[in-house]
């Protein structure tokens, strides 16, 4: 986003002077107690910084995007005395901070006068603007792109990836169970003092050892 802001010098306060725009009959310059109190030029007319308007004595943001004075090609951000322009996504900003360019590598622009966009594949157009594609969500479909005993499905941009669940490593490609009673870099957590280590599918369990019982704290006596 490329801000338009613009630096304004410091005014001077007119206070406790006069305004001769009163003096002369004009009513262009807001007074309080018969002293300007806005920003003053040259310590005798009173004004207000740009951007910003005099209103009851008191200088005023104007917001160029709510009065349509902004100029911005797409979308506009009002700030404090100015204002910026951006584009969103699939286009981008000029050098002029106000005209707006197609950019969107995730895009495809069609050739007819409508401009309508298509969205390269793992994308859709996003049904609340149809100037947008988002990413499509790919874990999120009733068919299962992963293998749902060994594998979780993990959403990227533009596609997705399976991933071995717990209890399951990647060996060239495929999710093999790991042998937690024997695997000493995927070790269990029984006490082998009165336990013993039974491997499963994806997981493990802890029995306790021969002529020995859980007790109501789930240890082995």
């Amino acid at each position: 986003m490329v801000s338009l802001l613009t630096s304004v010098a410091p005014l001077m306060l007119c206070v406790a002077i006069v305004c001769q725009h009163q003096q002369e009959g004009q009513n262009d310059c807001p007074l309080t107690s018969n002293k300007c109190d806005l920003p003053c030029l040259n310590t005798t007319h009173c004004i207000c910084p740009r951007g910003f308007e005099a209103v009851s004595g008191v200088c005023k943001d104007i917001d160029e995007c709510a009065r349509n004075i902004a100029d911005c090609d797409r979308l506009c951000h009002n700030h404090a005395g100015n204002f910026s322009c951006s584009c969103g996504d699939g286009y981008q900003l000029a050098e002029n901070g106000r005209s707006c360019s197609f950019d969107c590598p995730r895009c495809v622009k069609s050739n007819n006068q409508n401009g309508k966009l298509t969205c390269i594949s793992g994308y859709m157009l996003d049904p609340h603007d149809s100037a947008y594609c988002i990413d499509v969500n790919e874990c999120n479909t009733t068919t299962p792109r992963c293998n749902t005993t060994t594998e979780f499905c993990l959403n990227t941009a533009g596609s997705y990836e399976c991933e071995c669940s717990r209890g399951f490593v990647n060996s060239a490609g495929s999710c093999l169970d790991i042998d937690e009673c024997s695997d000493r870099t995927h070790p269990h957590n029984c006490d082998t003092a009165t336990e013993v280590c039974v491997n499963g599918y994806g997981g493990f369990k802890c029995d306790c050892l021969s002529g020995l019982q859980r007790n109501q704290t789930s240890r082995c006596e």
